[in-house]
Formats: structure tokens, sequence, C-alpha cells
């Protein structure tokens, strides 16, 4: 009885944090993973990341699913434009890039305006 009483302890504390890493977070659709954020953001803590998180999971609550889909596609295309144009904190030196590349951050930034409205600057 003992043994078995220890094993299952064993295999709880072993499950436990599988399931945790498991989680599928939303904002793993936006940056890949906290990791991938972390790299790229040194100061992010897992704490940011899982504010982040709860943040995207209030704007699904509100958007709903159809709209929040569309909505993490242009947050996505915000963040990858960030990602390759932006300085160490994702801010863009809009002085800095070609017309063409000005034109698609300004077009991401017409679209996704409306979500950021509707959502009251939750995000």
């Amino acid at each position: 009885m003992k043994k078995k009483m220890i094993a299952m302890l064993v295999a709880g504390t072993l499950l436990i944090p599988t399931s945790v890493l498991a989680a599928n977070y939303l904002a793993d659709n936006v940056y890949g993973s906290y990791h991938e954020m972390k790299d790229r953001y040194a100061d992010t803590t897992p704490q940011d990341y899982q504010r982040f998180n709860d943040k995207l999971e209030a704007a699904k609550q509100t958007l709903g699913d159809e709209e929040y889909l569309q909505f993490e596609t242009l947050l996505k295309r915000m963040v990858d434009f960030q990602m390759q144009y932006g300085d160490a904190t994702g801010q863009i030196d809009e002085s800095t890039l070609t017309r063409e590349q000005d034109k698609e951050w300004k077009d991401i930034l017409k679209q996704i305006e409306p979500y950021f409205e509707k959502l009251n600057g939750d995000l």
C-alpha cells in the first residue's frame, strides 16, 4: 500500500507540470511560445506572457470566435512586422521603412484599429 501511494505521488508530481506546459495559450498563436517572445524581448517574464494571454482570452470573450480569429490574424501580422522591423521593444521607426513597408504597416494598423476600439483599450 505504501509503495502504491509513493508511486501515485511521484506520478502526480510529474503529470502536473507536464499538463501546465501543454496548456493551450492563445498567446502562442501570436508569438509562437513564451521562449520565442523572451528571445525577442529579453525582459519578458512568464507573468507578462500570462497577462498577455489573459487579455487575449478576454478579447475572445468580447469578440466571439469568428471575429476573434480575424483580430488574432491581424495581431499576428502586427507582431511579426514589429519583430522584423522594430527595435528591441518592438517600436517601429517609420522613417526607416521603405515605401512598401510603410504602406503595409499603415494597412495593418488601419485594419486592427476597430478591434482595439471595440475592446476599449483592454489589450
